[in-house]
């Protein structure tokens, strides 16, 4: 693939059913994997290595950036992009990240959900974080402005399970309902193909964000500290 050619996540997922649909074992060629899994080329990323093995995909770029990413989250991310109502909800991208970081700031006890980038290299550790193997990353947009950000993090794909997830909202957008209608999309997505329970934590002075798992279908499970702070743990299961 050219390195200046634009392709976003979302466009180069309608690849992924095809793929996954040739089976576990099926080694694609190199450059299959480069046209549907190549990333940040309008960010000066090149793809220096890109490999198949045991049911997993590796593409390596120039800037040291590694993805890896299995038929079970390729699947998943095969049903992106999709439209709810007005709102248009697409796997991460690293533009999504560089968007998100120029949103006007949280006040009060939401100052901590402040994303600063002092450089390209933070805004690629970041969008690394957040786009690994054991993640689902996807961006809400409006009108085409990016509004919001639900991440499902630290998955377990044997146990199908995700341990915890981040929900960001765009300030002027907040406390509308938008949270509530997404995350109950998303969730339904991942528990209908395959994931059998979301868990999540909450800051016990987040009573806007408890209320929203709640009506969102997720249950108090227990109580936890951190950093000398109260958290409630909360999941969502199928079925």
């Amino acid at each position: 693939m050219e390195s200046n050619n634009r392709f976003n996540l979302s466009q180069r997922f309608v690849m992924v059913s095809a793929v996954a649909a040739l089976g576990r074992n099926h080694a694609n060629s190199a450059s299959q994997v480069k046209r549907m899994l190549a990333i940040r080329a309008n960010w000066r990323e090149r793809i220096i290595e890109s490999q198949y093995q045991n049911g997993k995909y590796k593409i390596v770029g120039n800037r040291g950036t590694v993805i890896i990413m299995g038929i079970d989250k390729m699947n998943i991310c095969s049903m992106f992009p999709i439209e709810l109502d007005e709102y248009y909800i697409s796997v991460l991208t690293v533009e999504d990240i560089a968007e998100r970081s120029r949103w006007p700031s949280y006040e009060g006890y939401h100052k901590g959900f402040n994303l600063i980038l002092k450089d390209e290299e933070a805004l690629f550790r970041k969008y690394s974080a957040y786009s690994n193997e054991n993640s689902l990353s996807f961006t809400v947009k409006h009108n085409d402005a990016v509004i919001g950000f639900f991440s499902f993090n630290q998955i377990d794909w044997k146990l199908e399970e995700v341990a915890n997830t981040t929900i960001r909202i765009h300030p002027f957008y907040c406390n509308n309902g938008i949270g509530k209608k997404i995350m109950n999309a998303l969730c339904e997505k991942l528990l209908d193909n395959g994931i059998k329970a979301i868990k999540l934590d909450v800051h016990s002075k987040n009573n806007i964000a408890e209320k929203c798992y709640k009506s969102c279908g997720f249950k108090f499970v227990k109580s936890i500290i951190r950093d000398n702070e109260e958290f409630y743990y909360m999941e969502k299961r199928s079925g």
